[in-house]
């Protein structure tokens, strides 16, 4: 599931614009810069803007926020629940946490709405606009899992997460944690209204992926929910908070499991 660009990808190619003896890579060999060079009279504009697409989605690995994506430990969550169209089709969206040694963290979200449709040669992945109601944060208790997939003991309630594809100065999307009505952790979507109070909202995911990130670092001042303020203390300001949780919930210790921090 790692993203995996191949030499080429950024410029278009695809192995068969020419013949090559080579059959398995084709003209992988020879890279053609001038189809995105903007004073080449072979510029192409679609593979310009499959270039530029794909710079802006490798940028976000680059920013401090989301460092989480490139050294994060991984841990899967549940397949999450969401709809989509006007007659409410059913979608389960796969979502991942990473967390790294400093307690950064991040959030995705796969939208995978219709790709049953992009089987044809020349179909473009057009994926519609999800909604889900929350990030269910709770164990999955099927037994297929050979690993444990959902977080065991869940995240310090009322931490934060924003949206990366926002502008988060004025905070007025947040994702906090909380429990819902079956007292199970998870991430619900919130939105200030102009007497300043967080009010619940549905969460969307209007491209193909939704990433949420969590800055340790960043001071956040109390919040109201309602009317009713409460104090953002996290119970954990170093690395593991996710791994601290996952052994807290373990009541029987089994020796050097500490050692392996990504096998759970």
């Amino acid at each position: 599931g790692n993203p995996t660009l191949y030499s080429g990808d950024e410029l278009g190619s695809t192995g068969f614009e020419y013949a090559t003896k080579n059959i398995t890579l084709q003209n992988r060999s020879y890279l053609h810069n001038e189809w995105v060079d903007k004073h080449s009279p072979d510029r192409r504009r679609f593979v310009v803007e499959n270039n530029n697409n794909l710079r802006k989605i490798m940028y976000q690995r680059r920013r401090s926020e989301l460092q989480a994506l490139n050294d994060g430990a991984i841990f899967p969550l549940k397949l999450q629940e969401g709809n989509y169209g006007i007659n409410d089709e059913k979608v389960v969206i796969p979502t991942i946490l990473r967390e790294n040694t400093a307690g950064y963290m991040t959030i995705s979200l796969l939208n995978v709405s219709g790709l049953e449709k992009v089987h044809e040669p020349d179909a473009e992945l057009i994926p519609n606009k999800v909604t889900l109601n929350q990030i269910d944060l709770s164990v999955d208790e099927r037994k297929r899992h050979a690993l444990t997939v959902g977080l065991p003991a869940g995240l310090p309630l009322n931490t934060i997460f924003f949206d990366s594809n926002r502008d988060n100065s004025d905070m007025k999307h947040i994702y906090v944690v909380e429990k819902n009505d079956k007292n199970q952790y998870c991430i619900k979507h919130r939105i200030k209204d102009t007497d300043g109070h967080y009010k619940e909202a549905p969460i969307e995911i209007t491209g193909n992926t939704m990433i949420l990130y969590h800055d340790p670092k960043r001071k956040i001042e109390n919040l109201s929910f309602k009317g009713r303020k409460f104090l953002y203390n996290p119970q954990f300001k170093n690395f593991g908070t996710v791994q601290n949780n996952l052994y807290t919930a373990k009541k029987e210790a089994v020796c050097g499991e500490k050692l392996s921090l990504v096998s759970r």
